[in-house]
């Protein structure tokens, strides 16, 4: 797993500066019977961030679909 260089994204005044540690990752929001996932990727060189979202359930079959969601995006930190 290669770590980028963080880079400073400053939202508004009234908030703070947040930092990427990577510059892809998997987020998932776990619910008894969903699972809400979000892919973000940050292109360091165009400086541009791309977002994904889906959702599964949690049957066996689901979590297939899952799984494979996630193998597709290869992201640095899931």
């Amino acid at each position: 797993m290669t770590k980028c260089t963080p880079k400073p994204v400053v939202v508004t005044k009234s908030t703070a500066t947040v930092e990427a540690m990577y510059a892809s990752a998997v987020g998932i929001d776990v619910h008894a019977d969903l699972l809400f996932c979000c892919y973000q990727t940050f292109n360091t060189t165009s400086g541009e961030t791309i977002s994904d979202h889906a959702s599964f359930g949690t049957k066996q079959s689901e979590l297939s679909s899952f799984s494979a969601w996630v193998r597709e995006r290869n992201p640095e930190i899931n």
